[in-house]
């Protein structure tokens, strides 16, 4: 059997003085450094979110800016695809006046210059014939 005596309470003095001491001693520094390390861990955390959620808004930003001008490289483009259109419409058109002026221009000229020799052919007609009545009865 268990006597109850003095020692126990000594015993137990001695359990609390230890408890006590451990706790100051090792438990509460271990506490403290526990807490430090969750309060960084969350700082931490928090920061990475933050990063995270910035990270995610630049590129966001990122794409919609790239998908603006992109968009504006193709309007542009089409402006000046269509600009050289019109400008090769000109072009053309004004080459083809051009070739139909000179096409008209040189048919005057040729028809001027068959006139020219038209007449200069009917005004040596009587020499030919004389010539070749020569050669013929000559």
């Amino acid at each position: 059997m268990i006597k109850i005596d003095s020692t126990i309470v000594i015993q137990f003095i001695n359990f609390v003085v230890t408890i006590v001491f451990l706790n100051y001693l090792l438990i509460k520094p271990v506490r403290e450094q526990i807490g430090t390390r969750n309060k960084l861990i969350t700082g931490y955390a928090n920061e990475i979110a933050t990063f995270t959620e910035s990270a995610n808004q630049k590129i966001a930003s990122y794409e919609a800016a790239l998908t603006q001008a992109r968009s504006n490289a193709i309007q542009a483009r089409e402006a000046v695809k269509a600009e050289a259109i019109t400008e090769e419409h000109k072009i053309i058109a004004q080459a083809q006046a051009e070739a139909q002026a000179f096409v008209a221009q040189s048919r005057q000229r040729v028809a001027k210059e068959s006139q020219q020799a038209t007449q200069v052919l009917l005004s040596r007609v009587d020499d030919f014939a004389a010539k070749a009545m020569n050669k013929i009865f000559g």
